[in-house]
């Protein structure tokens, strides 16, 4: 049987795989350092992204963690509430449409290619409203503070994986990603924020 700790693990690795999805602009911009700059400072540009990612997750956890004190977090409407906001970011999602920029004057700085990422990522902060709607579909409910690095660690993983798998990806085509491309991303992450939601949803019943 499964440990509650890997438990949290695994939830975690998957929604900080899935959840990246949706960053879009992002994924522009390491592109454009892969294509101009090199893997090395596209890997660079999407760890700063990572380490804002990690960062938005740990704010998440310690909110759940003072909700779970002054709320019973099992209680279906919690999960509901969750599903909802996920459907509604979902509908953004698909509606978005990110601007195709060309970044021609790109750093060569590794320590400038960090940042750019992270900047990048620090100016969404309503992510972390995302990962505690994630979080309440899928019953992340760390216990305690000292739980919730569980889950945290699990986004960091889940959400490296994903930069790796993407920049390796840009940096063998040697393109970049083209706007039609950009549009079915757009469907996908839509896709699999529904799926969270409906998840969610589904433990309702099952």
């Amino acid at each position: 049987m499964i440990s509650q700790d890997l438990l949290l693990l695994f939830k975690g690795l998957c929604a900080g795989f899935f959840y990246t999805f949706i960053s879009i602009s992002s994924m522009i911009l390491t592109a454009h350092y892969i294509i101009g700059k090199g893997l090395r400072q596209g890997m660079l540009s999407a760890l700063g992204i990572i380490a804002v990612q990690v960062l938005w997750v740990a704010i998440a956890v310690l909110i759940l963690v003072g909700l779970i004190k002054i709320t019973d977090v099992d209680h279906p409407g919690f999960a509901m509430l969750g599903s909802a906001i996920l459907f509604f970011m979902a509908i953004k999602v698909y509606r978005g449409r990110e601007k195709f920029d060309q970044h021609d004057s790109l750093s060569s700085s590794p320590l400038k290619a960090f940042g750019a990422g992270a900047l990048m990522a620090l100016a969404i902060p309503i992510r972390i409203l995302g990962y505690v709607a994630i979080f309440a579909a899928i019953h992340v409910h760390p216990q305690a503070a000292e739980m919730g690095i569980f889950p945290v660690v699990g986004v960091a993983i889940g959400s490296f994986l994903f930069w790796l798998i993407f920049s390796l990806s840009i940096s063998h085509s040697k393109k970049m990603i083209s706007p039609k491309t950009l549009q079915t991303f757009h469907r996908y992450a839509a896709l699999i924020l529904i799926l969270f939601s409906l998840i969610g949803i589904l433990q309702l019943y099952f």
